[in-house]
């Protein structure tokens, strides 16, 4: 319980802006992530740094840490956890301008979710994702208000990994 609420305290902080307290935070609690080895938490503590590293810049680093989460989330077969890293990722790349690579993760994510079980709503919206992307419409706020929705709408029975909006 207690990792669960180190964890949020420095995902809220980087919510709110406040990057180096929350990388202070990661830094003071690296012994008890230590202590749990498990994929959950040390991919959710990756994507962490890969949302401290984006906020402050760092693409290079953000990239890495997205790419590696979502591999790490493929790999153990947590579908919704790796299809969300990877908005944050098409947040990236569309801020470097890279529509080609946009478009690939849009492809990439309807199977994901498709796997998940999810509404009709959901598929909707991430098949209007695919063609703004295909059309390179697509906007960094097109894909914050995107995983904000699919936060907001993930099944009651399964909690998000990361807060809504």
């Amino acid at each position: 319980m207690s990792l669960c609420a180190h964890y949020n305290l420095a995902l809220y902080l980087v919510a709110a802006g406040r990057l180096d307290e929350a990388a202070d935070q990661l830094e003071m609690d690296e012994p008890l992530y230590r202590h749990f080895p498990e994929p959950w938490a040390q991919l959710r503590l990756l994507w962490l740094n890969g949302d401290i590293a984006a906020g402050k810049g760092d693409l290079a680093a953000a990239e890495r840490a997205y790419l590696q989460t979502r591999e790490g989330f493929t790999a153990h077969h947590m579908g919704y956890d790796a299809a969300m890293v990877s908005l944050d990722l098409a947040a990236l790349h569309l801020e470097a301008g890279l529509l080609a690579d946009v478009q690939q993760l849009a492809e990439e994510m309807l199977p994901i979710f498709q796997a998940q079980v999810v509404d009709r709503e959901t598929l909707a919206a991430l098949r209007l994702f695919q063609e703004a992307a295909r059309r390179q419409e697509v906007t960094v706020e097109k894909v914050r208000e995107l995983a904000t929705r699919l936060r907001r709408e993930w099944p009651a029975n399964v909690p998000p990994s990361r807060p809504s909006g």
